[in-house]
């Protein structure tokens, strides 16, 4: 990640306010080392498929509600 972000800076890329991606640490940590200024904000999908996950079945509807509230 820390290559695709350094090209990307290295053709022209600036100014880059927030990045939206799943929490792949190498990911992550690459966005901080390349895009300064950059705020890194998980994907509301990947945050909701991972919190189903660990959720019991009995508890998705309200935690289905909770999600979607937000």
């Amino acid at each position: 990640w820390n290559e695709f972000f350094a090209d990307l800076v290295a053709r022209g890329l600036a100014g880059v306010a927030l990045v939206t991606s799943d929490s792949h640490r190498g990911l992550v940590e690459a966005v901080a080392a390349n895009l300064p200024g950059a705020v890194w904000q998980r994907c509301r999908t990947h945050y909701a498929a991972n919190l189903m996950a660990v959720t019991p079945k009995s508890m998705w509807p309200a935690v289905k509600a909770m999600l979607h509230s937000v």
